[in-house]
């Protein structure tokens, strides 16, 4: 069975193969095996991935076209929350021109 869902949460978070391979004992190798379905995996080793990837088993696990579904989801909200954090910028930057403005006006009043 292909577990991609253990390099789809590995990518997320921005490890590679050698750095969760490091932390799991194993070489990168061992875990593209792992990723691609070429190995089983122990228990242990789906603990710790658990703990390094912080995600459920569950999670691991899951059926991949739901996981992509929940990342794209994801991706949704936070490029959703950036546009907003847009405005909210451009709104601090107008205020701050205004400011300025008033600043100047009132210090050539002096």
């Amino acid at each position: 069975m292909k577990n991609n869902n253990i390099r789809h949460f590995r990518e997320f978070k921005g490890f590679s193969q050698e750095y969760v391979g490091h932390l799991l004992g194993k070489s990168q190798a061992a875990l593209s095996k792992m990723e691609n379905g070429y190995i089983s995996i122990s228990d242990s080793t789906i603990n710790q991935l658990c703990k390094i990837l912080e995600v459920s088993k569950e999670k691991l696990f899951e059926d991949e076209s739901i996981l992509l579904q929940s990342l794209n989801d994801m991706a949704i909200i936070l490029y959703d929350q950036l546009s907003e954090n847009k405005k909210l910028l451009l709104e601090v930057e107008l205020n701050q021109e205004k400011i300025q403005k008033q600043l100047k006006s009132l210090l050539k009043k002096k």
